[in-house]
Formats: structure tokens, sequence, C-alpha cells
């Protein structure tokens, strides 16, 4: 921006259909240079300039874009130099029709800036494609023998950096007496899945923990597609559908006390010692008996 009086900057984004935009999360942070800007990932160190600049959601944007936040002329804003590094953030969330797997949710961005110092012409970035990518989760409960098996609840948990407590994963709605359970809006983490209820007569499963990981692979047109979906621990899901199934099967029987070896073993062990001692009890009372006589 050397050499200019005025410098117009302008984001534009093209919001995919199953994005929904939090209009009430737009700000606008400033800084010094593109390094620091780079270094505050959590956006804890820039300037807050969000009143120095406008925004134009759908209803009033261009016919290309569903969003527009700019200002035309940054050098107003105190502070601002050639070198200064404007950032813009916004909250969206996939909504009721997000494309689960497959080529996923498409998002388009592209800034508009001043390119004549002696006038008023402008020019436009190419436009940089982001793909939003979502999951599901699909658990079905039966017994030993694969027959469908009601009473059981679970509860879904994401693990989140920084949190001590997962994050509660919000349930798909569910039919009465539910044999399959559903969880939609997943994306690439740790997961932890509890059974909070159990079928009467059965026994609890422990706690999953699982991880989901994705690739992708870029076509001509700059978009994605999923290529491969791994659920870790609930096996491989479709890249198609994006589903991740998974089987969940309660025994009946009893449990022992212990699990693994060691509780065996000590069970073992204690039976065996008893013989022993009931067999040196009836030496012992044997001797007695001949001595006396």
């Amino acid at each position: 921006a050397q050499g200019y009086q005025t410098y117009k900057l302008i984001f534009h984004d093209n919001l995919a259909d199953s994005l929904e935009l939090k209009e009430e999360t737009i700000r606008v942070y400033m800084y010094e240079t593109l390094h620091r800007a780079n270094a505050d990932f959590d956006l804890n160190d820039g300037k807050d300039v969000t009143d120095k600049f406008f925004k134009r959601t759908s209803e009033f944007a261009d016919a290309n874009c569903d969003l527009e936040v700019g200002c035309n002329n940054v050098f107003s804003i105190e502070g601002t130099t050639k070198d200064s590094v404007f950032v813009v953030y916004y909250e969206a969330v996939l909504g009721e029709n997000a494309i689960i797997g497959g080529n996923g949710n498409p998002n388009e961005v592209y800034l508009e800036y001043s390119n004549n110092p002696y006038g008023t012409g402008s020019g436009t970035t190419e436009i940089d494609k982001v793909t939003v990518f979502t999951y599901q989760l699909k658990i079905n409960k039966v017994d030993s023998e694969s027959h469908a098996l009601t009473g059981a609840e679970f509860t879904l948990y994401k693990k989140v950096l920084g949190e001590n407590d997962p994050v509660l994963v919000a349930m798909d709605d569910l039919d009465e007496n539910p044999t399959t359970f559903t969880w939609t809006g997943l994306d690439d983490g740790d997961y932890i899945l509890k059974e909070t209820k159990v079928p009467s007569g059965y026994n609890g499963m422990a706690d999953i923990e699982f991880t989901i990981t994705a690739t992708h692979s870029q076509n001509e047109d700059g978009t994605l597609t999923l290529t491969s979906l791994d659920g870790g621990k609930m096996g491989l899901g479709d890249t198609v559908t994006g589903v991740i199934e998974e089987n969940i099967i309660n025994n009946t029987g009893s449990v022992l006390p212990e699990t693994g070896a060691m509780g065996t073993f000590m069970l073992i062990f204690g039976g065996a010692a008893l013989v022993m001692i009931a067999a040196v009890f009836m030496i012992t009372r044997k001797k007695m008996s001949v001595y006396e006589d």
C-alpha cells in the first residue's frame, strides 16, 4: 500500500448453503506485521478495529457472495502502516442440510483491494477454496448372536485440546426403544464413547476411546474430495456417505471380580490353598487317632 493516500480492503465470502453464519461473531483485528498475525493463533494480541469496518451479509452483499467485511480507507485507522495486516474472524456452523463425507461443504473467499494509487481502481485475489468436512458415527447395539438389543443408552464426548473436561456431542433424534444410535457433525479428533445405561441382564462395555482421521484429494477446480476415513477402534468409515458404523456387543453371564490374568490366578491359588489345608487337617487327625489307640 506504499504510495497510496487511501487504500480499500474488502473481504468477500461465498458460504456453502450448509453453513449458517453467526453474524454476532464477526471481528476484525489489526497487526503491525504478518509475522505477528501468524503468531497470534488465538487472536489475543491484535488490535480490535471491528468498528472501523462495514459488514454486509447476504441481503446486502454483492450477488457473488454472502458476506462482505471491508473498509474504504484503512489509512483512516490510527496506527495503520504499509506493513499492517488485518485478520477477519467469524464463526459459521453446519446446518441440518450439511453434506456428510463425499465432497464436503465448499467455501470460497477472495479479497478486493485498491490497485491504483492515482485513482479508484481495484483488483481481486484469486478465489481461495476451503472445504469443511463432517462425518457421522453409527452404533448398533446387539447381543452375542448379532440380534438387535434394546435398553441401552450412550453418551459421546469429544476431547478438546486445552480443556480438562471432554465436550458432549449431541446425539441425533432417537426412535422409541432404539437399537441404533447416531451422532452427526463430527470432525477429525479424539472421542470417548460411554455406555450410560446397560440393557437388563447384560454386562456393560468399557469406555471406548477412539480417534477419527481423514485424508482428502484436491480436484482440478480446487475443491476437495474425501479419500479415506478412519475411525480407529470404531473401524473404517465410508468415504462416500461419511458414516463410521460399528456394532457394540453386550454379553450375559457373570463377570470375574478382576479383569486379566492376576484376578483369575488369585481365584485358582485360593482354591488350591483350601484343598491343601484340608489335606493337612485330615493327615493330622489320622496321626492323632493312631497315637491315641
